[in-house]
């Protein structure tokens, strides 16, 4: 089964969420806290992922590509 990884992305921020940004934002205390997020989320995730994958693949009826 396909395994998901996890990453922030810096093209995701400049193009898609920082033109909605109205206030100045600081892109080092967002990554520090989107990569706390994820090291909280990665354990959480293993744990539940083959479920979750499998589920979506039986409802929707479609596979996940390696």
């Amino acid at each position: 089964m396909t395994e998901i990884d996890f990453k922030w992305s810096w093209i995701y921020e400049s193009v898609i969420h920082n033109p909605t940004v109205k206030e100045e934002f600081n892109y080092e205390e967002y990554e520090k806290f989107i990569n706390s997020f994820l090291d909280r989320v990665k354990p959480i995730w293993k744990n539940k992922e083959k479920e979750i994958l499998s589920y979506i693949e039986e409802i929707t009826e479609l596979k996940w590509k390696a």
